[in-house]
């Protein structure tokens, strides 16, 4: 599913708050121009952003309707190769390795 909102599509502002539109990737740089930014994880993170010590809202952790996934060919589902890789994906070190990396900012959803 993609999603091209614009500003365009809010339908309701009883705040009067002022929306400016900015390319994501130009988000972190500007966070001191504004009073709140909506940034994708990627571009936060990149910039020394995490979930647990900037975010004032952020997805549901659990049952997030925009998990990334690991997607082979059908011919390819009960290789080997795809067992290792989700063996070795799913592992205590890998879990472990995302908690300390991204600090929160990404959640496996395995």
């Amino acid at each position: 599913m993609t999603t091209n909102a614009t500003k365009a599509d809010v339908t309701s502002n009883p705040l009067n708050l002022k929306i400016e539109e900015l390319e994501a990737s130009q988000l972190p740089t500007h966070l001191s121009d504004v009073q709140a930014a909506a940034i994708n994880t990627n571009f936060a993170f990149d910039a020394g952003l995490n979930i647990n010590d900037n975010a004032i809202y952020h997805e549901p952790l659990v049952n997030n309707p925009y998990p990334n996934y690991f997607v082979v060919q059908t011919s390819d589902k009960n290789a080997k190769f795809v067992k290792t890789i989700k063996k070795l994906y799913q592992s205590q070190t890998i879990r472990d390795y995302i908690k300390k990396t991204f600090k929160g900012s990404i959640v496996q959803a395995f």
